[in-house]
């Protein structure tokens, strides 16, 4: 949808709830042709991922940071909620600084029984290799094999191929493949994807996920 068809959307209240990124929120001319204009009826402003007001906000993403400019000049009694997995005492300090002191804040348990991360070493590529082999031939369903690399996504897969086991790479390059490779997936008629991060690791799959390398975070 362009610029104009949301905005009559808008202006006409059809939209029930619009999803927009701190770019598009802090742009100077949606200030004063849209936000201005509805903001009497917001109800409820959500932030998500609201750790990157302070994480982002300072260099890499510093729209984050104009959000509290934003909240400022909206109505005195809207709503706000800001939701975020991954903040620390830091960040919740940040946050109430930009967020404004008059603030309720809810925490869940960080335990959580039902996730568990094992980790094994071992001393060779050719080892890790075996292993990966061993795996995959006992395991049910299907999976990811995350590696840090595009090269070794390929050679990964290929060793599995020779081994006689139904994989394929997934990378920044796989190209018109993707859409294929992914619903093979979901479908299990794939054993598993060696992937680059390019198939993102918030990947919704709830089979096993196995890491080749060593994660960058």
């Amino acid at each position: 949808m362009n610029g104009q068809a949301l905005s009559i959307k808008l202006f006409l209240g059809s939209s029930d709830i619009v999803l927009i990124s701190p770019e598009r929120l802090a742009n100077q001319q949606f200030i004063n042709n849209v936000l201005s204009r509805i903001s009497d009826t917001i109800s409820l402003l959500v932030i998500d991922e609201a750790h990157c007001i302070s994480d982002w906000g300072h260099d890499f993403r510093p729209h984050y940071r104009l959000i509290e400019r934003i909240i400022r000049n909206l109505p005195p009694n809207l709503r706000v909620l800001a939701t975020t997995a991954t903040a620390n005492n830091r960040v919740m300090e940040d946050l109430a600084t930009v967020l404004g002191s008059n603030i309720k804040i809810l925490k869940g348990d960080l335990n959580r029984p039902s996730l568990t991360l094992q980790t094994i070493r071992m001393p060779s590529q050719v080892e890790r290799l075996a292993w990966l082999s061993e795996q995959l031939h006992h395991l049910q369903g299907s999976g990811i094999i995350y590696t840090l690399t595009v090269r070794d996504a390929y050679q990964v897969a290929e060793w599995l191929k020779s081994q006689g086991l139904n994989v394929a790479a997934y990378t920044g390059q796989t190209g018109d493949e993707r859409v294929y490779l992914e619903n093979a997936l979901l479908n299990n008629q794939i054993k598993a994807l060696v992937a680059t991060t390019a198939l993102g690791m918030g990947y919704d799959k709830p089979d096993l996920v196995l890491c080749d390398s060593l994660p960058k975070t």
